[in-house]
């Protein structure tokens, strides 16, 4: 027996210790491996606040402590994820990463004796989606927030023919399907079904498994009687890699003892968004409440008399053999009214007993008066959850029209911290995309793949250059330099040559921020040198000049590209008599 046969049999001897005639076992946990029952357990927390078809029972498991059952088996019928469509904005957020203007690839491959290019089945080819790019984009980036323990792996999407290029694909599979998983294997649970026989017919209901090692894809197949568990092996394809083309979608890692799963980007959100979930369904069964309004009435004590000779008592007669529900009220004890509305009855001689002087001091019927009050309390504090909880991770899922100053040094905050969580999402994704095409290529084109080079982005398009340029007229000095970035990488991104330059510009250039006349002031009284104010105003033609002057410039460090740019500028300082020159610089002698 190989090592995957072996950990084939393994984990399903696992699951079949905890079932019983094909269904899990509530009392027992399943667990293949350590991290598994985390990876699973963060899965379903999160599962509510994406999907609208899964009702979060572990959530609810308690009741309010006023909550009568019927009303806690309403709050689950009119259930509704509230926080779903702010996930989904949260996620648009994420796809700014892929932006075309802040990313790029370089395939290298020369595909011989053949007719297409590496490049193109990957951009135009590829099975799924059309293109690798637009499958990540739509597919394992929402992924990635919702399940960081998924599988993603790549297999052939079919078995190719004898001398036939095979076509690799990505298949995911969700953390709860991912059986086992090492270094060098992973058995994974399909949706497929294989044929077996129950109770004397064939049926589609077989289990069906994925396995991959070090240099096979492997399938599963349950075979015979359904009730006998027994597998056929199908060794798929040799992908020969030398390693496992699978990788966990990831997130932050939670060690102990080493890397146990992966937490979520967006999990620190979860626990504020179930505060959400609860006080918007509570919100929900107040409305519904006190939306009808509460009718009250008198009634009198059920006064029936059975034809043997039996008086109602609060709802029963006593017969000798034992006690009835009265079929005039039916157990109440009172008289019953029909009304289309819920009414709640108001004994009439229980009043009279109660009042010293047997009187009744209500009309006969009326409506219950309820305040409302509660009920802005609860939207107030629904919307203000959701908001919270993606503020803790630097996305805003709320409209700001907010304007002046201290919005825009705030909003610039927001934006530094928002980038600095893009970037590290950024490069989980890339990191993803490299590891996926390659290990596609590799299995395409065995004997010519060469690694593609994939530039991860380092900065967002955030807004467009005319938003920056109204922004960049209120906003605070020291907010100025990060928006002169993200204008430059919003104008020129698509232009490689242009952004390197700008980028240098902006290096180079201290004063950038600064008003003009703050400059001048600062060279005439002497607290800004004077070749910083020739760099502000000169800055392309002095690296024109340090081109012509060395070939090589763009090859040089930034610290010895900073110290020729300066030789030059200073070199171009007016002697002190050229009183014309510095009124137009705007410097003084």
């Amino acid at each position: 027996m190989d090592a995957i046969e072996q950990a084939f049999k393994e984990t399903f001897r696992v699951w079949r210790a905890h079932t019983k005639d094909g269904k899990l076992d509530k009392k027992k946990q399943l667990d293949f491996y350590p991290g598994y029952l985390d990876s699973v357990r963060e899965y379903e927390q999160i599962k509510p606040h994406t999907q609208s078809d899964c009702f979060p029972y572990a959530l609810f498991e308690e009741k309010a402590p006023n909550e009568l059952p019927a009303e806690h088996e309403y709050g689950k019928k009119i259930f509704r994820p509230i926080t779903m469509p702010y996930w989904q904005r949260a996620n648009n957020t994420l796809y700014k990463i892929w932006n075309p203007q802040n990313w790029s690839w370089r395939f290298t491959t020369e595909v011989s004796n053949d007719h297409e290019s590496d490049e193109k089945y990957f951009t135009k080819d590829y099975p799924v989606f059309g293109s690798i790019e637009k499958y990540f984009r739509d597919v394992v980036t929402p992924l990635t927030v919702k399940d960081a323990n998924a599988l993603l792996c790549v297999m052939p999407s079919y078995v190719p023919e004898l001398n036939e290029r095979v076509e690799p694909i990505i298949r995911i599979f969700n953390s709860p399907d991912v059986w086992h998983f090492s270094e060098k294997s992973a058995i994974c649970l399909s949706d497929e079904k294989s044929e077996v026989t129950y109770s004397g017919r064939k049926v589609k209901e077989g289990m069906v498994f994925f396995a991959w090692d070090e240099e096979t894809v492997y399938k599963f197949e349950q075979v015979g009687n359904k009730v006998d568990y027994k597998f056929e092996r199908i060794d798929l394809y040799k992908h020969e890699l030398g390693y496992l083309p699978c990788k966990r979608l990831g997130g932050v890692p939670i060690y102990e003892q080493g890397l146990k799963y992966w937490q979520s980007f967006f999990y620190p959100a979860i626990p504020i968004l179930d505060q959400a979930l609860i006080n918007f369904n509570t919100l929900q069964k107040s409305v519904n409440a006190h939306a009808f309004l509460q009718r009250w009435e008198y009634v009198k004590q059920c006064d029936f008399m059975s034809p043997d000779g039996h008086q109602c008592d609060r709802g029963y007669l006593h017969r000798e053999g034992g006690d009835t529900l009265c079929p005039a009220c039916h157990g109440s004890g009172v008289k019953q009214f029909n009304s289309a509305l819920s009414v709640y009855q108001v004994n009439v001689e229980e009043l009279r007993l109660n009042d010293p002087e047997g009187k009744i001091h209500i009309p006969p019927a009326g409506y219950i008066d309820i305040d409302h009050s509660i009920l802005d309390f609860l939207d107030k504090q629904v919307d203000k959850a959701i908001e919270k909880a993606f503020q803790v991770i630097n996305i805003d899922v709320h409209d700001s029209d907010a304007t002046g100053t201290e919005t825009a040094t705030g909003k610039a905050i927001d934006r530094e911290e928002q980038h600095a969580f893009l970037i590290q999402f950024a490069a989980n994704q890339f990191h993803l995309l490299e590891f996926s095409v390659n290990a596609m290529g590799k299995m395409r084109y065995p004997n010519e793949w060469q690694d593609v080079d994939i530039s991860i982005p380092t900065t967002f398009e955030l807004r467009k250059p005319s938003e920056l340029t109204k922004e960049l007229e209120t906003a605070p000095v020291h907010a100025r330099r990060m928006l002169l970035a993200e204008f430059g990488q919003s104008r020129f991104g698509t232009d490689p040559e242009m952004m390197k330059r700008h980028d240098l510009v902006l290096k180079l250039d201290s004063l950038a921020s600064v008003d003009e006349k703050d400059i001048a002031a600062g060279v005439a009284s002497g607290i800004i040198p004077k070749y910083k104010a020739v760099i502000h105003r000169f800055a392309h033609e002095l690296i024109d000049m340090a081109i012509e002057q060395d070939a090589a410039f763009w090859d040089k460090d930034f610290a010895a590209q900073r110290e020729q740019i300066k030789a030059l500028a200073e070199a171009m300082l007016p002697a002190p008599v050229n009183n014309e020159f510095q009124r137009v610089l705007g410097v003084g002698a």
